[in-house]
């Protein structure tokens, strides 16, 4: 699921950014720094919210999470769809929101997933995955932008994290907690 998200998450490098500012937005490269700010201020705002809402979230992390990853990759087609740079801005500031709550929820998923233990190797180990998958990524985004154009690839991106969310739907089982199971063992 990391893997598939991580696979359309490279678009929101900067010289992607730049392109669809300057091709679907129609703007010059001071909307690029714009876009970025916007994106950064939502999420942190979306890390207030999380923090904001933990009890409410309680231990609903995959819901929440699923919720999170679903209107990133709604916001994102909607984003991919518009060429109006104000609206652009309010998108992506709604993205953060979202984007926090998919990343902070999948993280305390795969901490209460695996035994302490191990976990420091887990995690390294998705590091290394991630950052092999994310270059991997932006080596293939790159050509595809070319090939079917900078708004297709938002779209195509948007449908990556879709694919994402039926992934982790279809591996719920991955995510469960743990921790209960592990304390009535030892």
């Amino acid at each position: 699921m990391d893997m598939i998200d991580m696979l359309g998450g490279s678009i929101w490098v900067g010289a992607f950014t730049l392109a669809f500012v300057q091709a679907a937005l129609g703007q010059s490269e001071e909307w690029w720094g714009f876009i970025n700010a916007a994106y950064f201020a939502g999420t942190i705002g979306g890390g207030l919210l999380v923090l904001a809402l933990a009890r409410i979230i309680g231990r609903r992390y995959f819901g929440v999470m699923m919720l999170g990853m679903a209107g990133y990759g709604v916001l994102t087609a909607v984003y991919a769809l518009n060429s109006q740079p104000y609206a652009a801005l309010i998108l992506v500031m709604l993205m953060g929101p979202f984007a926090e709550l998919a990343m902070i929820n999948r993280r305390t998923l795969i901490q209460s997933s695996v035994a302490s233990s191990i976990l420091p190797k887990v995690l390294s180990a998705q590091a290394s995955m991630m950052h092999f998958v994310f270059c991997i990524s932006l080596l293939g985004m790159a050509w595809l932008a070319e090939y079917i154009g900078i708004i297709n690839l938002y779209l195509f991106a948007a449908g990556l994290t879709i694919l994402a969310i039926a992934a982790g739907l279809l591996h719920y089982r991955a995510f469960q907690d743990n921790t209960v199971q592990r304390q009535t063992t030892h």
